[in-house]
């Protein structure tokens, strides 16, 4: 079973002003992007990157229509709903995209160059033996580019007119 992003992309016209819905990730991302979840979020770490968001909680001052998104799924989902977050464009465009990961226990699988810990997905096992190079953001994030840039355009054009500290989006995670 994998592990699923929701959420909703956010903006608010002001310091003052109420948060407002933007977009739905759901139309904007197909698929799944682990490295993504990890760098970012915190989820499926499998590098143990320091992640940009992780463990924020759902924000208290969401707009109705995404609290109302959250509310329902959590009651689909139950205790299977979990990771809730957010990060802010602003904090988006200050990652260090060279930072590397934390645990050095990672291995760098010899066709597509993914990370991952022996163990973790049966492909590893083709790894040559013992960790390789602690992997940058950049290099796990490598083919993330492609799956979250709609996200990223989208937000930035938000971000042109309300400004980067006024744009976010908030996700939860599902197994």
């Amino acid at each position: 079973m994998g592990t699923d992003i929701h959420g909703w992309i956010e903006y608010r016209q002001g310091r003052e002003a109420p948060w407002e819905a933007a977009a739905a990730l759901a139309p904007l991302l197909h698929g799944r992007d682990y490295g993504l979840f990890a760098c970012l979020f915190g989820v499926r770490n499998a590098a143990n990157f320091r992640p940009v968001a992780a463990d924020r909680g759902f924000p208290p001052d969401a707009c109705d229509i995404v609290r109302g998104a959250y509310a329902d799924a959590q009651r689909v989902l139950g205790a299977g709903l979990f990771g809730a977050t957010w990060l802010r464009y602003a904090e988006w465009l200050r990652i260090d995209w060279d930072e590397r990961a934390v645990d050095p226990a990672v291995w760098r699988h010899a066709e597509h160059g993914r990370v991952g810990r022996p163990g973790y997905r049966p492909e590893y096992a083709r790894c040559p033996p013992g960790p390789g190079p602690r992997p940058t953001r950049r290099e796990v994030l490598r083919s993330s580019d492609a799956w979250w840039q709609p996200v990223a355009r989208f937000m930035d054009l938000l971000a042109g007119r309300y400004g980067a500290r006024h744009v976010r989006v908030t996700v939860w995670f599902d197994n």
